[in-house]
């Protein structure tokens, strides 16, 4: 199975804190991340380190699903998560405040999903996974700086 990644960034005009408490808050991502279906089974809220919780992505009309895991949460510049299950990968997202703007950056390691491997090609399917991830982070700076 290949190795892939995709990663971005984007500013976003809101403290620093807001942006780290939106990112790690399982109950808030649905709302500002495409493909992602629900997220349910959370333990250990607030989120800290070994906190889990179950998600649904769908992609292609198929639904993937996995288990997320927190391996840190360092509030508010660093929180890194891995998954298992069917989407197999690790996410890290880094975050700075620099003149009262927060440049989040969102690093995503992963594995193509057994179930997507007859349908598409991990290599066509990346930026497929970089508009998602664009998608995500600009939804992020919206609901943030209405």
């Amino acid at each position: 199975m290949d190795n892939h990644s995709i990663a971005e960034e984007i500013n976003i005009a809101a403290p620093i804190e807001e942006v780290f408490d939106l990112v790690t808050d399982p109950y808030k991502v649905p709302l500002v991340m495409p493909g992602l279906v629900e997220i349910n089974n959370i333990v250990g809220m607030p989120f800290k380190v070994g906190s889990t919780c179950h998600f649904v992505f769908k992609m292609f009309g198929i639904n993937t699903g996995g288990d997320w895991t927190v391996k840190v949460l360092d509030r508010p510049t660093k929180y890194e998560s891995d998954t298992v299950g069917d989407q197999v990968s690790t996410w890290t997202y880094n975050l700075q405040s620099e003149n009262g703007v927060t440049v989040l950056q969102v690093i995503i390691r992963y594995h193509v999903p057994t179930s997507l491997l007859g349908k598409v090609d991990g290599y066509i399917l990346k930026p497929i996974n970089d508009g998602y991830l664009k998608l995500y982070l600009n939804n992020i700076k919206q609901l943030l700086e209405k």
